[in-house]
């Protein structure tokens, strides 16, 4: 069984480690890390196309996720997702719900319903919050003491790779691709899970050291 592992965050200020604990005990075939919106469609993601062209090309078996909601928080997208997916003979296992959208090659009625409810309240959920987050800001700007912040896109992202600690991280790294993580993070006093978040976005692969 060939499996895919996706995980995904929609900024780099948040933490994919609670996605991250099932790699310890399963051996994937590929892993993807992604920061990327839940409300855009999953194959239009950087990683989301390369996840699409293995299943065109027949290298994965099955894509694991921890919710519904890491491959997307559209309904409409996740039925279109998952007919791709299935119309390729690769299952969707979601961690949290403890279901696979295939067993034995067909779908279930009952496991069916039970992804779809999942996403619904998802994308309630993120609508919800969307709505919350624009009262406040509506009450802030009545207060004057509104602050247009842009807290995603190329503009963070930048500011994010300006900042001191991330610049020297950043050298280290480019100097010494086989240095491990962990004494990256010692040496530019930054958590472990910054130094992989750099090595994703700046697109530098961990390589492996010659034993």
């Amino acid at each position: 069984m060939r499996i895919l592992r996706y995980n995904r965050c929609s900024t780099l200020e948040q933490n994919l480690d609670y996605q991250k604990k099932s790699e310890e005990s399963v051996k994937y075939a590929y892993v993807f890390d992604e920061y990327e919106s839940g409300m855009q469609n999953l194959f239009s993601r950087k990683k989301g196309s390369i996840v699409k062209e293995l299943v065109l090309e027949k290298k994965i078996d099955e894509i694991s996720i921890y919710s519904v909601d890491r491959i997307s928080r559209s309904i409409a997208d996740l039925c279109s997702i998952i007919d791709f997916l299935h119309s390729n003979g690769v299952s969707l296992s979601i961690e949290n719900l403890g279901v696979k959208s295939l067993v034995e090659g067909k779908e279930t009625p009952a496991i069916m319903f039970l992804i779809h409810l999942q996403s619904a309240f998802s994308q309630m959920n993120y609508y919800d919050r969307r709505e919350k987050q624009l009262a406040g800001i509506e009450r802030a700007k009545l207060k004057g003491v509104y602050k247009n912040r842009k807290l995603r896109g190329k503009e963070t992202l930048d500011n994010w790779i300006k900042k001191p600690k991330i610049r020297k991280a950043i050298e280290i790294i480019k100097m010494n691709p086989k240095m491990r993580n962990c004494d990256i993070a010692k040496v530019s006093e930054l958590h472990y899970n910054t130094i992989r978040k750099i090595r994703e976005k700046m697109e530098i692969p961990k390589m492996e050291v010659a034993v």
